[in-house]
Order: C-alpha cells, then sequence, then structure tokens
C-alpha cells in the first residue's frame, strides 16, 4: 500500500502485521500517518532499522489515549502530540528523530527510548511515568517542561533533574537515589505519594 507521498489520517486502530515498508516513497520524507479520532486508538506496526514504522507520526486524538499495541515503533523524522492529546508507548520501545510535545507522552520506565538530545522537546507538553517496577533512572533523560509520576513504582534519579514546569507526584515514589541527585522545578511541585529526599 502506497500512500505515494500523502498524508493518511486513521480515526480507528492501525495494524500491520508484517515489516512496514512505511510511508517513505516520499522522497523529502514529509508524509504523516495523523491519528485523530474521537475514542482509544492502538498501533501495531512492526519497525526495523532499513525500515522505521512510520517517516512522521502525529497524535491529535484529543478525547481518548492513543497506545503502541505491542511492538517497538520507530519514527524516522518527528513525533508531533498535539495539545491535549496523549501517546501512550505502553511500555514498547520507540526511537524519533525529533520529539514536538504539547500534549503527554506516557511511558513506564524500563522501555528504551531513542530521541537525540537535540531533538527532545523540554519547552512543552508533559511525559508521564506510570510503571509498577523499581527504575535506576529515568527514560527520557533529566530535562523535561512538565514532569508526572502516575504509577505505583519506584523512580530513582539518575542524574540531577531538571523541570523548566512543574513536577507532580501522583501516584508512586520518586527517589533522588543514594547518589542524592538535586532537582530544579521551575514551576509548581505537587506531591500526593512519596518524596524520598534522602
Amino acid at each position: 500500500w502506497d500512500v505515494n507521498g500523502n498524508d493518511l489520517y486513521v480515526k480507528g486502530n492501525y495494524t500491520v502485521n508484517a515489516t512496514n515498508r512505511r510511508e517513505h516513497t516520499n522522497p523529502d520524507g514529509s508524509t504523516s500517518v495523523i491519528f485523530n479520532g474521537t475514542s482509544d486508538q492502538t498501533i501495531t506496526a512492526f519497525d526495523s532499522n532499513a525500515t522505521p514504522s512510520f517517516e512522521n507520526l502525529t497524535i491529535k486524538n484529543t478525547s481518548g489515549v492513543v497506545s503502541f499495541a505491542t511492538h517497538a515503533v520507530g519514527i524516522d523524522g518527528t513525533l508531533t502530540i498535539d495539545s491535549g492529546a496523549t501517546l501512550d508507548i505502553e511500555g514498547n520501545n520507540f526511537d524519533a528523530t525529533t520529539l514536538v510535545n504539547n500534549g503527554t507522552l506516557q511511558l513506564q520506565g524500563g522501555e528504551t527510548i531513542t530521541i537525540p538530545d537535540g531533538g527532545k522537546d523540554t519547552n512543552s507538553g508533559t511525559i508521564t511515568y506510570d510503571g509498577s517496577g523499581s527504575y535506576t533512572d529515568l527514560e527520557y533523560g533529566n530535562d523535561y517542561y512538565n514532569l508526572t509520576f502516575n504509577g505505583t513504582g519506584t523512580f530513582a534519579l539518575g542524574g540531577n533533574l531538571n523541570v523548566d514546569g512543574a513536577l507532580t507526584i501522583t501516584d508512586g515514589t520518586l527517589d533522588v537515589s543514594s547518589d542524592n541527585r538535586s532537582i530544579n522545578v521551575a514551576g509548581n511541585w505537587t506531591n500526593n505519594d512519596i518524596f524520598n529526599s534522602r
């Protein structure tokens, strides 16, 4: 199925049960698969080094959660999450060249996320950790705009933490670790569960 350089809008679920060829025939790499449903949506899209799952991926659904179903997802270009939209990667690995996050990117904490430092969005949006395990660092890194913990797990810092917006502990434990990492918060601090300050 060749989209021939056009964008693809999906209101339901997206399933590719083989290695994706992507929508990559457009030589400038500008095509996107855009999720704009009005309820929860799932993405099943295989990833390999030769053929990432998507050229660009855009999440516009503000009425439900878009989630990766069972596989690692690779984005050759930009992942865009609109304001009010949520992408939950559900513990699956994923990589992208650039993240533009005006909504929420949700991860458990034990998966592998590969975004070059210059491609991470630390000027807007929220990163939410919702895992139930014990994690020795924050997989997205140590720089955030808004950062939320909403899982029953323990999230220990692997480096000094910088939050340019708000830091919220809704559920779970934030631990500065035995290395006594520092935390800088430019916005509000809300703790409704456990903060281990050492």
